[in-house]
């Protein structure tokens, strides 16, 4: 007896042919079948869309606006000089940030705690450097 020519049927024994006119069909509900695949409203889940921040940035351009970056930044970075690099470029060593490159863009944005509040120090901006490509990808 060859079992793999057997089909097995709804009470569990072996038959030599499947019998599909058991099976009942009729008219169907589309837009009730549909309807059983989308998602439903879900009350705990929200959707939620960052506002666009406001940065104020400046570009650094060499030794003619250092001035102008360090007053930018002010005490948020201690210990920042300008250097000259084995290939002889302008870059501004930041002590535990390293060496950034001509180009690059100094940023601040008021830190989400203190935006609500009419006037800030600045202590109340978060700063940060990024490559003018990539500050122009975020925010252009």
């Amino acid at each position: 007896m060859n079992i793999k020519k057997k089909k097995y049927t709804k009470d569990d024994g072996l038959v030599d042919k499947a019998n599909f006119g058991d099976t009942e069909t009729g008219e169907m509900d589309i837009e009730k079948f549909l309807n059983r695949f989308k998602k439903g409203d879900d009350n705990m889940i929200k959707k939620a869309i960052e506002k666009p921040r406001e940065v104020e940035y400046i570009e650094f351009n060499g030794y003619e606006n250092f001035e102008e970056v360090c007053e930018f930044v002010g005490c948020r970075y201690t210990g920042i000089s300008l250097q000259i690099n084995r290939y002889g470029k302008e870059v501004i060593d930041i002590p535990g940030k390293g060496k950034v490159p001509v180009g690059s863009i100094f940023y601040r944005y008021l830190d989400p705690e203190f935006a609500h509040l009419e006037n800030h120090d600045t202590g109340d901006y978060i700063y940060d450097v990024m490559s003018k490509d990539k500050f122009f990808c975020i925010y252009g």
